[in-house]
């Protein structure tokens, strides 16, 4: 009897005790009932194991109050290659550029990021950065200073907008890959146009008459002049 009176009290009581929390794991959000003390204990008693990498609001040793909201970012996997060198990444940024500043990842504006920093993250997405570096770039007797991330000649010079006429050459060749402080001359080559003086119609009828015709012409007018 006196148990069951025990346990008739005891059962209100733990009722009482226990809270309605909403727990969002990467913005999906479910409400729980729990007896946990801190946001940690709730957590282990989710199941939810977490990565160092992981946010989790308000932190883990704060006390479990009613009608709390506790926000749990879960990290993603991505591979961060720059100039082809791989690392796994976990992150809870939302886009590349988000990513990059979380990794102190500096760009320079020549940079080529793929895909663009406004992207979203995406589990198991492959981010890749090609950084650039300085090559002196000749047109003629033109000489600039450009920094570029292409990897060969010919991709500098679409990258650049550099156009070729038809009888225009570039060193080194097309093919050529690039490197730090490479230099890259283009030669611009006119075609010479030869000027032919037009002939005059006199000149023109005269080489359509005969030979014979114009000694005969020749001869007429030195017997005239004889008479």
């Amino acid at each position: 009897m006196i148990l069951l009176v025990f346990f008739s009290l005891a059962f209100p009581i733990f009722q009482f005790t226990k809270a309605s929390v909403v727990l969002a794991v990467d913005g999906k959000e479910k409400i729980i009932e729990t007896h946990s003390t801190t946001i940690g204990e709730v957590l282990d008693e989710q199941d939810i194991k977490l990565r160092k990498e992981d946010k989790v609001n308000p932190s883990l040793n704060t006390e479990v109050r009613d009608n709390m909201t506790i926000k749990l970012d879960l990290a993603t996997k991505v591979i961060l290659s720059i100039d082809n060198k791989e690392k796994e990444v976990w992150t809870t940024a939302d886009t590349v550029e988000e990513l990059l500043q979380e990794q102190k990842v500096a760009l320079h504006s020549s940079d080529h990021v793929k895909p663009e920093i406004n992207a979203e993250i995406k589990k198991g997405m492959k981010i890749s950065i090609n950084k650039a570096f300085p090559v002196k770039y000749t047109d003629g007797e033109i000489d600039t200073a450009v920094w570029t991330a292409s990897a060969t000649v010919a991709d500098f010079l679409k990258e650049k907008k550099i156009a070729l006429g038809e009888l225009d050459r570039v060193e080194p060749k097309a093919e050529t890959e690039l490197t730090k402080n490479m230099s890259i001359k283009v030669f611009r080559v006119e075609k010479a146009i030869d000027v032919v003086e037009e002939q005059t119609d006199l000149q023109q009828s005269l080489k359509k008459i005969p030979h014979y015709v114009l000694v005969q012409k020749k001869w007429y007018k030195k017997v005239k002049k004889a008479l």
